[in-house]
């Protein structure tokens, strides 16, 4: 026991490091807990211990010990993190679908976020931030010049609860207008680049039919004016068909198909200079229109022998608007079914082509001797006390 003291006591052997966070008195009285009575030893234990048992409040921590942390990048973040007006804000200069109307953000505060919007159809209108929410960025206001995968036009209308646009759109060709909803998405604001084109005439306004169409068609009559005007009539018709979105047929043609202001019908020819059009009508006139006044080309009119997916049938209705047919088939059907289907125009064919007249075979074999020999050709009648008519075109 003497040879433990002097060992302890040596000055060559390091002594225990005292813990920072211990205090004095807890180290000094280490020496003598072994000498204290039981019970209260475990009373200094308790108090001792006790500290563990709470939570203490941290240190604040000096800028030298707090731990460096890695920069945030603004791209690191999830999708979802990502609010919609993050990824599409609105801001001044901006078009916008209110729900008044059509306007232009005129400026945005940035402390409650209220809008200012300049209404086309009003004042200047304020908006809070709830509003601003269901507000939608469109391309093009009312009256502004736009473009759209069937060439350039202008904003008649915007509908703000169906989200379409209403524009008047050129035919093409000297065919005059016709108005065409879209939505937002197809269409985009011209550039005044693409509208700077040659100089349009001056009775032919801006809003009434694009410049750039006519010359490219009058350049096209130029190229074909070897060929009979017929070509050309159904050049300027292909045309209008490939340029609207109107129920139209896919080919034009003598014996085309037409709903007309004045009632439904047949083409016989077309004038491409006047941009005219002969139209046999079914109850028994011939009228020579603009085409302008030809509303819709269907395949079929009614009485029009078609076949179908559910069999061969007759055309007893038409909605050409929609490019619905009502037929009636030829077989009946079993089990109770109808005999009276609902056929889109995709599926509908013509069965034989309408039955053309006289005086249309013989306009027809008149253009084809003048194609063929360029002459006058005389064609002779059965009643030879008539004079023969002139096949001059």
């Amino acid at each position: 026991m003497p040879l433990f003291r002097r060992q302890q006591s040596c000055p060559s052997v390091r002594r225990k490091t005292r813990l920072q966070t211990q205090p004095e008195s807890e180290i000094d009285a280490e020496p003598e807990a072994s000498n204290r009575p039981p019970a209260i030893q475990a009373v200094y234990s308790l108090m001792s211990n006790s500290s563990k048992l709470f939570l203490a409040k941290p240190k604040p921590q000096t800028p030298a010990q707090t731990p460096a942390q890695t920069p945030h990048k603004p791209y690191s973040h999830s999708v979802d993190a990502v609010s919609e007006h993050e990824l599409n804000p609105l801001g001044p200069g901006m078009r916008v679908a209110t729900p008044f109307g059509l306007g232009k953000i005129v400026a945005v505060r940035g402390d409650d976020g209220t809008t200012a919007v300049q209404l086309q159809d009003s004042g200047v209108a304020y908006f809070g931030t709830a509003v601003m929410d269901e507000m939608l960025a469109v391309p093009a206001l009312v009256g502004e010049r736009v473009y759209t995968p069937s060439g350039y036009g202008r904003v008649l209308r915007y509908d703000v609860r169906e989200q379409l646009y209403t524009l008047r759109l050129a035919a093409g060709g000297g065919l005059g207008e016709y108005e065409l909803q879209l939505r937002p998405a197809d269409v985009r604001p011209a550039d005044h680049k693409d509208t700077r084109q040659s100089r349009r005439p001056r009775g032919l306004s801006e809003g009434s039919m694009d410049w750039d169409s006519r010359r490219s068609s009058s350049s096209s009559r130029a190229r074909l004016s070897g060929s009979s005007p017929g070509t050309n009539g159904l050049a300027i018709l292909k045309n209008f068909a490939t340029t609207s979105y109107t129920f139209v047929a896919s080919k034009y043609h003598h014996g085309q198909p037409v709903i007309t202001k004045f009632g439904a019908g047949h083409i016989l020819t077309v004038d491409p200079q006047r941009c005219t059009a002969q139209v046999q009508l079914l109850w028994g006139a011939t009228a020579f229109l603009n085409a302008d006044m030809i509303d819709y080309y269907p395949k079929a009119l009614e009485g029009t022998d078609v076949q179908t997916k559910f069999g061969s049938g007759v055309v007893i209705g038409l909605r050409p608007a929609d490019g619905i047919y009502t037929v009636r088939l030829h077989q009946m059907q079993l089990n109770g079914k109808s005999d009276v289907v609902y056929v889109p125009e995709s599926d509908l064919y013509r069965v034989r082509k309408l039955a053309a007249t006289a005086a249309n075979v013989r306009g027809r074999l008149k253009a084809m001797a003048q194609r063929r020999f360029g002459e006058r050709i005389v064609v002779a009648h059965e009643n030879h006390g008539q004079e023969p008519s002139s096949a001059g075109i």
